[in-house]
């Protein structure tokens, strides 16, 4: 896969080779956007030395234009382009947004930034497609600008589960809810987040369940509750329980990510691991004493055996 932060650097030998472009933010490259980059690497196999393109952003406009609205992203940018790459997209440019690119005239932007650089011959986006100054560039601009520039535009029509039609909002929704595992089908893996294993106040240690806690920069974080997991750590993977929340047991204040990982007994203070959500177990509550908390564990952890299919 070649990648570019812009079509500027597109070496010379590729300016001429038929390219089915798409263009979008595509946080999460769930269901949906899989559909789309299927799409243009199927289309793009007939043309003799076709090109599958991604014109994509680093991270999402809202957070150069209104930071303050902006949604958490559901995958770090490192890591999409990385599903890129396992998809067999072609060519990847991870363009950065700015203030003076939302202000582009739509045509503008077809005419300077794709057709100037790229033989296009199909664009591929979805059906609520939207580009250039105030989102004034849509599917039916496209055609017309396809007409005219001999190219041909695809629009691909919503998928749906459960009469909801899938997007990155949707599954933000369903991860902040806590409904990890309907969020893992619709991103085809399970949620994940990474972080490091800092130092705690070691309460579990001392009931019996030591805990890893968990520092985390990703942006969103599964809503508070118990949850079966998979730990990552040194690539192997680990079934656990993680507790997001409070600690409401012990009068805690501030929110924490807590994971006791399954017949596992290793100092990994200091650690970088990975958290990839199954499915939630329960809710967080308040236990009027240690040994019912301890009780609760106990049955947590065995609910988490049967969700992760261990003995």
């Amino acid at each position: 896969m070649l990648l570019l932060s812009q079509l500027s650097h597109l070496p010379t030998p590729y300016h001429q080779r038929p390219a089915v472009l798409t263009v979008g933010v595509f946080d999460g490259l769930h269901l949906a956007h899989q559909h789309i980059l299927n799409k243009i690497i199927s289309l793009s196999q007939p043309y003799e030395k076709g090109i599958s393109v991604v014109y994509t952003f680093k991270t999402h406009p809202l957070k150069i234009l209104r930071p303050e609205i902006a949604p958490p992203l559901l995958l770090p940018n490192i890591e999409k382009i990385s599903l890129f790459r396992d998809m067999g997209i072609d060519v990847v440019i991870n363009a950065g947004f700015t203030k003076k690119l939302s202000q582009t005239d739509p045509r503008e932007f077809v005419e300077n930034h794709l057709i100037k650089y790229l033989n296009i011959k199909e664009i591929v986006v979805g059906h609520d497609h939207a580009f250039g100054k105030g989102s004034a560039g849509n599917v039916q601009l496209l055609k017309e600008l396809g007409k005219a520039r001999g190219f041909r535009v695809r629009e691909i029509p919503p998928l749906q589960y459960k009469k909801h039609t899938i997007s990155s909002s949707l599954i933000r929704d369903l991860i902040g809810d806590g409904k990890v595992s309907i969020a893992g089908k619709l991103l085809t893996r399970p949620y994940h987040i990474s972080g490091l294993v800092v130092s705690g106040r070691q309460v579990g240690r001392k009931i019996g369940f030591p805990t890893a806690n968990i520092k985390s920069a990703n942006e969103l974080i599964p809503g508070n509750g118990v949850y079966a997991v998979q730990i990552q750590y040194r690539k192997k993977l680990y079934p656990a329980i993680m507790n997001i929340g409070v600690r409401p047991t012990f009068s805690g204040q501030t929110r924490s990510l807590e994971a006791h990982l399954l017949d596992f007994n290793e100092n990994i203070y200091g650690k970088r691991l990975r958290v990839f959500f199954i499915d939630k177990i329960r809710d967080e509550k308040r236990f009027e004493s240690i040994p019912e908390l301890v009780c609760q564990i106990q049955k947590d952890s065995h609910k988490a055996r049967k969700i992760l299919e261990i003995s």
